[in-house]
């Protein structure tokens, strides 16, 4: 089930970033957000020379730069931020919510979100599980610090990303060890198996549905025989 569970957040974690760098391309501010990206690669090769040197002085003012060239490369990777919360939010929790605490990771292990009963998971459960696992909150909180202060945003942001990532390795492990990470244990949910009832069920569905759309097709065709064989 753990191996399961991790392939499936894989996969669907390689979704979202796909589906995030195509959106992202036909961005606007591509070329600048490189040009900054370039800069800052520079500013951080001097920052190391410096430390190396000890030169204390030049320290003090490479950190300055760094500090800004990352600030402006947060302004202009905005839309791409808004892109990212969007999609893992559309993703992770409006639509496997209501599609039965499955995404295609997890249709694809045949696993499913389920509360501590077994039986499917609220739109809630849902939201607060997505919350704790996936960047949604770390990056809206430093969307809003961007924003509002270069300070506040150049001093606290960094520690939202610590946070999430110290949660997502407690969760990984506790995985591991018992099927239910922290976001699990949290929103009062598990993983499970989808069972073979409910498999079958989906599959006599999808017999009903493509017997019902047989017939349908059917009577169109005689129907529409019959009208042309009257008209003759």
């Amino acid at each position: 089930m753990q191996f399961k569970r991790i392939c499936a957040y894989l996969i669907d974690f390689l979704i979202v970033m796909i589906l995030g760098s195509l959106l992202t391309s036909v961005m606007p501010n591509n070329k600048k957000a490189v040009d900054i990206s370039n800069e800052s690669v520079k500013v951080m090769e001097e920052y190391f020379d410096a430390v190396k040197d000890n030169d204390v002085e030049q320290i003090k003012e490479l950190e300055v730069k760094v500090n800004d060239l990352s600030y402006d490369l947060a302004k202009v990777n905005t839309y791409s931020t808004i892109i990212t919360i969007v999609l893992y939010f559309l993703y992770f929790i409006v639509f496997q919510s209501y599609n039965k605490g499955q995404t295609l990771g997890k249709v694809l292990f045949k696993i499913e979100t389920v509360n501590e009963l077994g039986i499917r998971a609220s739109f809630g459960q849902i939201l607060l599980r997505g919350l704790i696992l996936y960047p949604i909150l770390p990056n809206l909180l430093s969307l809003i610090l961007l924003y509002c202060s270069k300070t506040l945003y150049i001093n606290f942001a960094g520690y939202f990303s610590i946070i999430y990532y110290i949660i997502l390795v407690v969760s990984f492990f506790m995985v591991i060890a018992s099927n239910r990470g922290l976001h699990d244990r949290l929103s009062k949910t598990r993983v499970m198996e989808v069972s073979k009832e409910e498999i079958e069920g989906n599959v006599n569905k999808w017999q009903e549905n493509s017997e019902k759309s047989n017939k349908i097709k059917n009577s169109n065709i005689k129907h529409t025989t019959g009208k042309r064989k009257g008209g003759k």
